[in-house]
């Protein structure tokens, strides 16, 4: 016998030892409980092989080819379950690819090059932005959300008032990998942190005024309660109802 198909072997008789635990572990669950019935034993251990054939069926069916997924198909169902079927996955593909056309809609228009216009995201859409050190953001914009050094992580949601938004979350160091240094540690993060459900404005300080735009790289302001704050990080990616705002090599 070839290690292949040892492996193989092996596998089939490991998802069988699960079936097998299960048993037992029905049985040992009636004989304990003094109140259990004979029917509802027969009932738990009918359901054990019934879950177990789906499983497997659904896990042979994955690994078949295209073609011979449809056969299995052709064989099993008439042509008005196969229709049902079909148009039923349809649907749903649709409905799917329509939802992600309407995120990128949205992103498209408030992208412009690396400029993010905050007053065109409609209401309730998600924004999460990923706030870097200085020296980091250049470097950081290459990876996007992948990189390591991501120094704070603000995720707001929109609100009817454009350029206003909820504060979901406000995590530092979200991926962990942060080499913290006085520039930017936890005890500052917690002095500018955002409050969970606060009413928050962001966008870029010119002069005296917050304006309601995001620059790739630029510092990210904040406005709260009517005062304004200079930000200590620089924007290196935004996520837009999930969908990626600037795209570069990591999207």
């Amino acid at each position: 016998m070839t290690p292949d198909r040892r492996d193989d072997e092996a596998e089939g008789l490991g998802q069988y030892l699960e079936l097998a635990r299960e048993i037992r572990r029905e049985i040992e669950r009636f004989t304990s409980d003094d109140s259990a019935l004979a029917d509802s034993l027969g009932s738990a251990l009918d359901a054990i092989p019934r879950r177990e054939r789906e499983r497997l069926a659904q896990a042979t069916f994955d690994r078949l080819g295209p073609d011979q997924q449809w056969q299995v198909i052709e064989r099993v169902f008439d042509d008005a379950e196969v229709r049902a079927l079909l148009e039923t996955r349809r649907a749903r593909r649709v409905a799917e690819a329509q939802a992600a056309e309407d995120r990128r809609a949205v992103v498209n228009t408030a992208v412009r090059a690396d400029c993010l216009d905050l007053l065109t995201l409609p209401d309730g859409a998600t924004l999460t932005l990923g706030l870097f050190r200085p020296r980091d953001v250049r470097a950081a914009i290459g990876r996007g959300q992948n990189s390591d050094v991501c120094a704070r992580s603000l995720e707001l949601r929109t609100t009817p008032t454009p350029g206003s938004f909820r504060v979901i979350d406000d995590v530092f160091n979200p991926r962990g990998g942060l080499f913290v240094s006085a520039e930017y540690d936890q005890a500052l993060w917690r002095s500018e942190r955002l409050v969970g459900h606060s009413t928050v404005r962001v966008g870029s300080l010119a002069g005296a005024t917050l304006e309601p735009t995001l620059y790739l790289g630029g510092r990210v302001d904040v406005g709260t309660d009517g005062a304004t704050m200079a930000g200590h990080l620089h924007l290196g990616f935004a996520l837009i109802a999930g969908e990626v705002a600037f795209p570069g090599p990591s999207a």
